[in-house]
């Protein structure tokens, strides 16, 4: 009937009830919409945003949630995390919905897990049960170094080794690339955690380098870290010589 209105009760598995009773009251991490006249097309949603530490996608023992974080429906629902990462909104109609993450909103040194879409359409059921979104986060990590012509082949700058600038190079089976700056010197920001090859391409690099043979560095990176000094070595172009008899 119309005076009454539905309320969010969680129990076990983070499974929104609906129970009857008093009015509804939003507190964090919760949004509540005003009451439709025909509650049999109300939809429930709730979810949790959180770093996902072991890579697993699901939240489990030794994640963590994000608090603050503002996940939105249609682009016109907002509500913000609780304490947990956890949210609950309600919104009328059954069907596609929009619903996504604003990447504004969680700290800087995170970002969505690979495979991770931060705004998604999905089906949502009328009723009380079984429409869960998360979101999983991961903790990016940052990589520099120095890519120089090492003529002596000891894998160091040495004096009168010159960084090489103006070269490509690849964060293999990843979006992240970049160039290095004049002096050899190059930075790449916001990687995804894992191990990756770090690709020289033989084509960017000036003629007295050479070019015949790809350059590849294995990279290792911790969530979070923050890697600095890493070496690529590339050895020196090697001149023909004519031999006359």
């Amino acid at each position: 009937s119309a005076g009454r209105q539905p309320e969010w009760r969680l129990e076990g598995r983070w499974t929104p009830r609906l129970q009857w009773g008093q009015p509804p009251v939003a507190p964090p991490g919760q949004a509540v919409a005003a009451a439709p006249a025909d509650l049999s097309n109300l939809v429930f949603l709730a979810g949790r945003v959180f770093v996902d530490n072991n890579g697993n996608g699901r939240f489990d023992q030794g994640d963590e949630g994000v608090s603050g974080a503002v996940v939105t429906i249609d682009d016109r629902t907002k509500v913000k995390t609780d304490a947990q990462g956890r949210y609950e909104l309600q919104v009328v109609g059954a069907g596609r919905h929009l619903v996504a993450l604003e990447i504004g909103s969680i700290p800087l040194e995170l970002g969505l897990a690979p495979g991770v879409e931060g705004r998604r359409t999905v089906e949502l059921q009328a009723g009380r049960e079984g429409n869960v979104v998360d979101f999983a986060l991961v903790r990016l990590c940052s990589l520099s170094g120095l890519l120089f012509l090492d003529g002596n082949g000891n894998g160091r700058p040495d004096p009168g080794e010159p960084g090489l600038g103006g070269v490509f190079l690849q964060l293999v089976g990843t979006p992240f690339s970049t160039f290095t700056a004049g002096d050899g010197s190059f930075a790449l920001y916001d990687v995804y955690p894992g191990q990756w090859q770090l690709r020289v391409e033989p084509g960017t690099l000036p003629e007295t380098a050479d070019q015949s043979q790809p350059v590849e560095v294995k990279v290792n990176l911790a969530p979070g870290e923050i890697q600095e000094g890493l070496l690529i070595a590339v050895p020196p172009r090697v001149e023909e010589i004519e031999w006359t008899f």
